[in-house]
């Protein structure tokens, strides 16, 4: 009976944690990921807005560059 009692909790043990493992990687895939192309589009839109910003009177082509990586971002 206590090999039974013994067997039971350690399946009980794995199953949960196999389950908790589960629920992680939904997580990652419904948040973590996505987060990662926003992270890129914003540290892009950063770069672009210093030197836009730091540039002596900027140019058009560069006023142009950053628009287009805002819409991205807003993607």
């Amino acid at each position: 009976m206590s090999l039974i009692a013994l067997w039971a909790f350690t399946a009980w043990v794995t199953v949960r944690e196999g389950l908790n493992m589960l629920g992680v990687a939904r997580l990652d895939a419904g948040v973590a990921e996505p987060s990662e192309k926003l992270l890129v589009e914003l540290q892009n839109e950063r770069r672009l807005s210093l030197i836009y910003l730091g540039t002596p009177g900027p140019a058009r082509q560069q006023r142009e560059t950053l628009g287009a990586q805002r819409r991205r971002t807003e993607d």
